[in-house]
């Protein structure tokens, strides 16, 4: 897929393709880039993308940007950023300062600030560090 020329995996052509020989269903989940299924018309993919578009910039509720993905970092996945990025093992690495870490995540989870693509980031870099570097695999 690599030596695949780049005009041929700017689109979801590729993706859907795989996705229709590997796990067909997967092609009816709403991109949440565009609104619309990976299956979706021309025509459905449009309106989507610019419904989506519309109710972003009046605010909408569900609508924001990576909106979710922040909740879910402070609601649901709250214990794997506590066990991961607030443990004791990658505050001591010296990669980031551990006072600021703390501060970033108390201030996105009292909403208080969003620190949604930090902590991501933060989360991705222990998580390889530990499965490149450790040979530990992270949790499912």
């Amino acid at each position: 897929m690599l030596a695949l020329p780049p005009e041929m995996k700017l689109d979801a052509t590729l993706q859907s393709h795989i996705l229709e020989k590997i796990q067909p269903e997967f092609l009816r989940v709403t991109n949440a880039n565009t609104g619309a299924p990976m299956n979706a018309g021309p025509w459905r993919s449009k309106m989507s993308h610019l419904r989506m578009r519309v109710f972003a910039k009046l605010g909408v509720a569900g609508y924001q940007p990576y909106e979710r993905l922040g909740l879910w970092l402070a609601r649901e996945l709250k214990p794997l950023v506590h066990s991961t990025i607030l443990s004791e093992r990658f505050l001591d690495r010296g990669l980031f300062d551990a006072d600021r870490v703390r501060r970033a995540v108390t201030q996105h989870e009292s909403r208080e600030r969003n620190h949604t693509f930090l902590l991501m980031g933060m989360l991705i870099v222990e998580l390889a560090h530990q499965e490149v570097f450790e040979m530990t695999p992270s949790a499912p």
